[in-house]
């Protein structure tokens, strides 16, 4: 191994340190659900500034594929139906939410916060997973009692996005 010159060492150091720098996060959510991405900065430590989010792993710079971004007047670029930035911007909150999720708004985002100064960008990716909700519909089942009284139960199971509600009914005596 060659040994390390001293300046090449620390800006490989540097450099190396600078482009794994990024919080990586893991968000989950359910076909149909809205999905909300954290992203957050310090407005009283860095003053409103440049953001985007993008499709994709955070670039050296900016956002590849990009959703919606905001300037240094925190006006909001490229709001959809699908895609809102709903959050206090004004604070730093610079969450994305996805309105509707499918199964193909599954992959990697990137918040990408511009800050003053080389290479001090902070850099979000979020992983992103939609699953499919397997239990929807609607289970009934109708039982009898027999003994002193008959009674007819009815039993609904509604199901739906990771909510169960059971439903009984008696259905009154009959002749």
């Amino acid at each position: 191994m060659l040994p390390c010159l001293t300046g090449m060492c620390i800006l490989q150091l540097v450099l190396t340190g600078f482009l794994a720098a990024g919080v990586e996060t893991v968000t989950k959510g359910k076909v149909g659900q809205n999905l909300t991405l954290p992203c957050h900065y310090s407005t009283a430590q860095h003053g409103t500034t440049t953001t985007c989010w993008g499709q994709g792993n955070c670039p050296l710079s900016w956002c590849s594929a990009t959703i919606v971004h905001t300037d240094a007047q925190l006006k909001i670029h490229g709001q959809s139906s699908k895609y809102h930035l709903l959050g206090d911007i004004h604070q730093g909150e610079m969450s994305l939410t996805i309105v509707n999720a499918t199964e193909n708004d599954s992959g990697t985002y990137c918040c990408r916060v511009e800050i003053s100064g080389l290479f001090n960008d902070q850099k979000t990716n979020v992983q992103v997973v939609i699953e499919k909700d397997t239990e929807q519909g609607i289970r009934i089942h109708l039982s009898r009692d027999v003994g002193y009284m008959t009674k007819m139960h009815l039993s609904i199971l509604l199901i739906s996005y990771n909510e169960l509600q059971q439903v009984m009914y008696t259905i009154p005596e009959y002749q």
